[in-house]
């Protein structure tokens, strides 16, 4: 088989593991948009040499408009977020649209019930503050959620959040800014999974 035999095979492959992972419920469970870099992740982890075969010198969004009547590519934001980011979805899929609303409002829930189970915490800890590290250990046990992306998302949530260093600097600590408005707004009716 020829280099060029071994190239275009790679390629089938791409696409195809393209097309089955937009496809699968499993990896696409709202059936909408998914984010290019995820995708191109997946392949490059699960199919590292024959990503790098196929894919070349392009880049990958290059790559995927190869196949224009396969794929759509969008740049979109999601709500609350200003940043625009390389979406593709399958040309044949027609209700990605409607997938993609399902995945903003499953996104849009979990992040308030990771915000409301925070000020929970916060609120049980003296000065209603504490180490970030101990947020984050818990959240990530919780949610399934990252550090990076926990402080990402309490970033969003300024009105709520203020993470500073402590006294000596080698730790952040995370405080409550809104604590008479939590009396406020009935706090008791929050109802958080974290135990304190």
């Amino acid at each position: 088989m020829s280099w060029a035999d071994c190239e275009e095979e790679s390629r089938k492959l791409i696409f195809q593991k393209s097309e089955e992972y937009l496809q699968s419920t499993d990896t696409n469970p709202f059936q909408g948009t998914v984010a290019v870099e995820k995708l191109q992740s997946y392949l490059k982890e699960d199919y590292k040499e024959d990503y790098e075969s196929a894919v070349a010198n392009l880049k990958f969004i290059e790559f995927l408009k190869l196949k224009k009547e396969k794929f759509i590519m969008l740049m979109i934001a999601d709500p609350g977020q200003s940043e625009k980011s390389w979406r593709v979805a399958l040309r044949s899929n027609v209700h990605w649209r409607q997938g993609d609303a399902m995945r903003q409002n499953h996104k849009m829930e979990f992040e308030n019930n990771v915000v409301k189970d925070c000020i929970h915490y916060l609120y049980g800890k003296p000065n209603h503050s504490t180490d970030i590290n101990n947020l984050t250990s818990i959240v990530e046990g919780l949610f399934n959620m990252r550090r990076g992306d926990l402080l990402r998302l309490l970033g969003r949530h300024h009105e709520c959040f203020s993470i500073s260093s402590n006294v000596d600097g080698s730790s952040k600590i995370i405080s409550l800014t809104f604590t008479n408005n939590i009396r406020s707004n009935n706090y008791r009716q929050m109802r958080g999974s974290f135990r304190h």
